[in-house]
């Protein structure tokens, strides 16, 4: 394994769109911890992630090149925070969080925080100092950001309306308002952005959207 053991996990779920978690190649079955959607923390065997059926799906493993210390503190914060959030998960939220885990714990810094798969990677990966991306030298919202971020606020809103009620949904109605407009951090960019090391992170969307059409060209959808 070359030394390093935690990667991030690329998986195209369906035509257009792709799921990232956090892996950790160091056990038997390659755990991947990664936020499946609003309050559902998983953390789970790198197979169970990749086949759907007796299908499997388009997945890129990439090896994240982090100082050894780093890597195995990674490791251990992961399982941290898969166990805290195992019954309560974490809020789904497109806004731009920079929160963090605390590495004793695995307890978020703020209670409040909302991520997306791929937000959750770039926090879990802050939270042992390591900065992938510079917000500073990423894209605005295009067209179809602020028509994606519509579009998901809206089935995050009705979801929890059907599934959870309460004060959960006040919250997430208020966050898809307030956060419309955010920077979008797409599950490919952070992959592409694990491409490079840390004599290169952070990286802005001029170096990471090159290696992020790559990575989608090569995980072609089945039939496509």
């Amino acid at each position: 394994m070359d030394g390093f053991t935690c990667t991030t996990v690329l998986v195209r779920i369906r035509g257009t769109q792709f799921h990232l978690g956090l892996g950790r190649n160091d056990e038997p079955h390659e755990p991947v911890l990664h936020l499946a959607w609003h309050r559902d923390v998983r953390d789970e065997p790198l197979e169970g992630i990749i086949t759907r059926g007796e299908v499997k799906l388009p997945a890129a493993v990439i090896k994240l090149s982090l100082d050894p210390l780093i890597d195995e503190t990674l490791q251990v914060l992961a399982r941290r925070v898969a166990r805290r959030y195992a019954n309560t998960g974490l809020a789904y939220g497109f806004g731009e969080a920079t929160a963090t885990f605390d590495q004793g714990t695995g307890a978020l810094t703020d209670d409040d925080a909302a991520f997306t798969c791929a937000t959750f990677v770039l926090a879990m990966l802050r939270s042992v100092g390591v900065q992938m991306i510079d917000v500073s030298r990423w894209r605005e919202p295009t067209e179809e950001d602020l028509r994606w971020q519509r579009d998901i606020g809206d089935v995050l809103v009705q979801w929890i309306q059907r599934s959870i009620h309460g004060a959960d949904l006040t919250r997430a109605e208020e966050r898809v308002e307030q956060d419309l407009g955010a920077r979008r951090y797409r599950p490919t960019d952070v992959a592409a952005a694990s491409l490079f090391g840390p004599g290169t992170w952070p990286v802005g969307a001029e170096d990471v959207e090159p290696q992020a059409s790559m990575l989608a060209s090569k995980l072609p959808w089945p039939g496509a």
